[in-house]
């Protein structure tokens, strides 16, 4: 397995490494263009200003790639950008990303990004946390807690709080995105609970849910 994830990373960088190369040889034939221009109008017009300007900008989005891969909207982003210039290629590098997603990722816990906060934990067989406890606890929602070492009660039994909001929080979600986490000893280092509290935030302001 972890060969694999090393071939898919391996395979991944390769391609954003063609792709920064292809744009900075565009940049390079850009500027040939210009200068081989006739003595006084070597110079660029404002429309080839605006595209210098996204090319850079482009290589620029590119560089932070560099990075550990942990934003995967700024690879989308960089993806659709690059889609206005070469859409094969902008295809390739979506491609090898999701490839490379599923690849880092535990068997058995793939799944598509929803408003849960995550996009790479599969349902869990039964809800860790049933419909009655949420009925109970649902107040913690509107008090969100960012210290990963509070506790709180449920059935007599300790459990983390920011876990247990993660899993409250699904239960207002559509059925088909629920995305319930059993592990309360994996959530803090598989979930940005700051990113779930955001997700809470947004749904409830969206939907107009209040106390």
């Amino acid at each position: 397995m972890e060969q694999d994830i090393n071939t898919q990373e391996t395979t991944l960088e390769n391609t954003l490494i063609q792709a920064f190369a292809q744009l900075s040889n565009q940049v390079l034939e850009f500027q040939k263009s210009i200068t081989a221009r006739e003595p006084g109008n070597c110079f660029p017009s404002i429309k080839e200003v605006g595209m210098l300007c996204r090319l850079i900008n482009c290589l620029a989005k590119l560089k932070k790639l560099s990075e550990p891969f942990n934003g995967h909207k700024a690879i989308l982003a960089f993806a659709t950008f690059l889609g206005k210039e070469d859409k094969t290629l902008a295809k390739t590098v979506r491609t090898k990303y999701k490839e490379f997603q599923v690849g880092t990722q535990p068997e058995s816990r793939e799944a598509p990004t929803t408003e849960s906060g995550i996009g790479v934990i599969a349902p869990t067989p039964e809800p860790p946390i049933t419909k009655a406890e949420f009925d109970q606890h649902r107040s913690l929602l509107f008090n969100l807690h960012l210290n990963k070492h509070h506790i709180t009660t449920v059935n007599g039994q300790p459990r983390n709080t920011n876990w247990l909001q993660y899993n409250l929080f699904q239960w207002h979600l559509p059925r088909a995105e629920r995305r319930f986490f059993d592990s309360e000893s994996d959530y803090h280092s598989t979930i940005d609970h700051n990113a779930v509290c955001r997700n809470i935030k947004q749904h409830f302001s969206r939907h107009n849910i209040k106390r």
